[in-house]
């Protein structure tokens, strides 16, 4: 027999280690994806294996199975929007899991009492349907980030959405809202805000608890003025309350560093405060179709402002230190008196040259 080199027997070559065993990746989602297909029922094909993800929308269902989650246990999504339904499955309080639902563009009347059972839900979309009421249990939905209602014939909100504290995104235009409650006050990490097109005469003190947001669109209400409180919105950049009826220049948003933009277009404005030439990250300032007779003297201390619009007032002059903003983009003076027989190609919309060889300037 052979021997290896230090004299004893050859040793047979060991077998290789077996590998560690890889370990299981977790499972990844389970989409049905049936979009835009044309589906009027769903059938036992789509029912054959539980999903995580159903994309339903754009068919023309009419009624989803009331043992739905029975079939489907561990959805996290279910996207509907865009076909014929006029309630949920009876069995949806049993989908734990659920994060994201979109309801919109269906035909339902109200929204299930025991909708606050969707603990997890974070997005909640349900435009387009004319549901005139918010179950209370709403307040349910802590993990809410989302809740978008658009066009749904509100006439009121529930002191409930004060529970959604956790609330980033709020759409509630185009319906029949004629106040917020004062619950609203704790949305404190809402960081949008979209109430357009509804009733509204005027806004709680409540909305001094908005520090996060940064965008506020309250365009078409029937606002007469804007609570001081406002001045708490310290994030605030962009500031939309085109036509309303505000007879004041809200003097809150003269506290707020970071404001860049302001729309105040188609109101009752007779005046704009001096103070405002402090707001030195002022960007845009819009205040067309107002009763605005003159423009404040230091103006020219804006120097970041890009755009200046005051078409449709009633200012017979312009303030010298206008001439300073050499930068601006563009300056509307369009339908006031001071633009009367100047020699100006685009009065509603000109540069500080166009005015300075005008001799408006």
């Amino acid at each position: 027999k052979k021997k290896n080199r230090m004299g004893g027997k050859k040793s047979k070559p060991s077998k290789p280690a077996p590998a560690p065993a890889a370990s299981a990746k977790p499972a990844g989602p389970v989409k049905l994806d049936v979009s835009g297909k044309n589906v009027s029922e769903l059938t036992a094909d789509h029912l054959a294996k539980s999903v995580t993800e159903a994309w339903l929308q754009g068919n023309t269902l009419s009624h989803l199975p009331d043992d739905l989650a029975a079939k489907w246990p561990n959805l996290e999504v279910l996207f509907v929007q865009s076909n014929s339904l006029t309630k949920l499955p009876d069995s949806f309080p049993d989908w734990s899991k659920l994060e994201e639902l979109n309801l919109s563009q269906n035909q339902f009347t109200s929204l299930p009492e025991n909708l606050g059972s969707l603990v997890k839900l974070k997005n909640l979309w349900a435009s387009g349907n004319q549901i005139e009421k918010i179950p209370d249990s709403i307040s349910g939905l802590t993990n809410l980030r989302v809740l978008e209602l658009k066009g749904c014939g509100l006439s009121s909100l529930p002191k409930g959405v004060g529970e959604l504290k956790n609330l980033h995104s709020v759409v509630l235009s185009d319906n029949l809202l004629t106040e917020l409650p004062d619950e609203v006050s704790t949305w404190e990490h809402v960081g949008k805000i979209w109430v357009e097109n509804n009733k509204l005469t005027q806004l709680p003190d409540a909305i001094s608890g908005w520090t996060s947001v940064s965008k506020f669109f309250f365009n078409s209400n029937s606002l007469t003025s804007i609570p001081d409180a406002i001045s708490s919105c310290v994030s605030l950049t962009d500031f939309y309350c085109n036509e309303n009826k505000i007879k004041h220049f809200p003097m809150g948003l003269l506290k707020l560093a970071d404001l860049a933009k302001i729309y105040l277009n188609s109101n009752c404005l007779s005046s704009i405060p001096d103070e405002i030439c402090e707001m030195k990250f002022l960007e845009l300032l819009y205040l067309d179709d107002n009763k605005i007779t003159e423009l404040p003297q230091q103006i020219g201390k804006l120097k970041r402002l890009q755009y200046l619009m005051v078409n449709n007032n009633k200012i017979k002059k312009l303030p010298a230190s206008l001439a300073e903003l050499t930068d601006m983009k563009a300056i509307g003076i369009g339908g006031n008196p001071v633009s009367k027989g100047a020699n100006l190609e685009n009065p509603e919309s000109c540069t500080v040259e166009d005015l300075k060889k005008a001799n408006l300037l």
